[in-house]
C-alpha cells in the first residue's frame, strides 16, 4: 500500500505534534533544506532501479563524489562498502521520484540518460560472454538487471 501512496503513513494522534504525524512533512522538510543542486541530483537518483554505483550516478545523475557524501551525511542516500554501490531507502526514493515528475523535461532527460547510459553498459559487456570473464560479466550483469530491465 506505501507503494501505492505516502499517504499511508500518517498519524492523527493528538499526542504527537503535527510535524511527526505525517511522513510527509517530515520527508517535505527535510526537501526544502536541501540547495537546489541537492534536489536536482537526489531527484535525479531516483531513475535508478535497485542500487547504483558512483560511475553510473556520475554518468546518469550527475552526482558527483562530493553531491553523493552530501546526501549520504543526510541520510538520503546509503554507501555499502562491501559492494560498493549507493541504495536509496523506497520510502525516500518513491518521495524524490514524485518531485522529479512534477518536472517533466528533466525527468525525460533524466531516463533517457539512464537508458544510453545501460545500453552502452550492455553492448561494452557483450565481448565478456563470450571469452574467459563470461562468469565475472554474467555477475555483474545480474547485478545491474533491475536497471537493464528499466532502460
Amino acid at each position: 500500500e506505501i507503494q501505492q501512496g505516502l499517504e499511508l503513513l500518517h498519524n492523527e494522534a493528538r499526542n504527537f505534534p503535527h510535524r511527526h504525524r505525517d511522513i510527509n512533512f517530515v520527508f517535505d522538510a527535510t526537501w526544502n533544506r536541501l540547495e537546489d543542486k541537492q534536489q536536482k541530483i537526489f531527484a535525479n537518483l531516483t531513475v535508478f532501479r535497485g542500487d547504483f554505483t558512483r560511475k553510473s550516478a556520475r554518468q546518469v545523475a550527475g552526482a558527483d563524489l562530493d553531491l553523493l557524501a552530501k546526501l549520504e551525511s543526510k541520510a538520503l542516500i546509503r554507501y555499502e562498502r562491501g559492494a560498493d554501490r549507493y541504495k536509496i531507502h523506497p520510502s525516500l526514493r518513491q518521495y524524490a521520484a514524485e518531485r522529479l515528475s512534477q518536472r517533466a523535461k528533466q525527468a525525460l532527460d533524466i531516463r533517457q540518460r539512464h537508458s544510453q547510459y545501460f545500453c552502452k553498459l550492455l553492448h561494452d559487456w557483450e565481448a565478456g560472454l563470450k571469452g574467459p570473464n563470461q562468469k565475472f560479466t554474467l555477475n555483474q550483469m545480474e547485478i545491474e538487471r533491475a536497471n537493464f530491465q528499466v532502460a
